[in-house]
């Protein structure tokens, strides 16, 4: 069944069925705050510096970049694309990101919880000062994350496909293979301080 945005009280609302393709415009819908509950969500782009919240939904090929996307709970998001989006303090929660790019974005003092990442590009995001719980990297690649600060508990990286995270000071609380060491030790003489010499004397 389709969905049909409704406007209340400065508040876009997306509930239920089936919406898309089409481009959402905060700016001209004069909203400040966009709610999608229940709804799939499919081809859709959104424009704007309005707050999004995401519930119980599903998002196939949408293009969220530079939204504020600032709480997504018990959904999906499949192919969607994230670049230079505003996910400082965030809280997301029980959400699978499939085959989707995370760029350029901040998401310093983030609140992620049982987050699965899967067949993911993750270039030069900010998660410094974020909490992660229960975070996933399965076939993902992280490209130049950054990794200050970074609260983690139950991160399993050894899913992914390339890990190079920078500014790191504490790995407690990640798991890596064994095989994923030579990805990590730059990372990991970095933090320590220690000079590598490729050169053959």
């Amino acid at each position: 069944m389709p969905a049909e945005p409704v406007v209340d009280g400065g508040v876009l609302e997306i509930r239920g069925g089936v919406f898309g393709p089409a481009e959402i415009d905060a700016g001209r819908w004069d909203v400040g705050r966009i709610e999608v509950v229940g709804a799939e969500l499919v081809g859709v782009r959104i424009v704007g510096d309005a707050e999004i919240v995401v519930r119980d939904a599903v998002l196939v090929d949408c293009d969220l970049s530079a939204c504020h996307l600032a709480v997504v709970l018990r959904s999906t998001l499949e192919r969607c694309k994230l670049v230079g989006s505003a996910l400082a303090e965030s809280r997301w929660g029980d959400v699978v990101v499939s085959d989707g790019v995370l760029r350029l974005g901040d998401a310093r003092m983030a609140t992620w919880n049982r987050v699965a990442f899967v067949d993911g590009d993750l270039a030069e995001l900010d998660l410094a000062r974020a909490t992660l719980t229960d975070v996933s990297m399965d076939g993902s690649r992280l490209d130049r994350v950054r990794w200050a600060g970074v609260a983690a508990t139950r991160v399993d990286l050894r899913g992914a496909a390339e890990l190079a995270l920078v500014a790191v000071d504490r790995l407690d609380g990640c798991v890596i293979d064994p095989t994923q060491l030579p990805m990590i030790a730059p990372t990991l003489a970095a933090a320590v301080g220690l000079g590598i010499d490729d050169e053959n004397d």
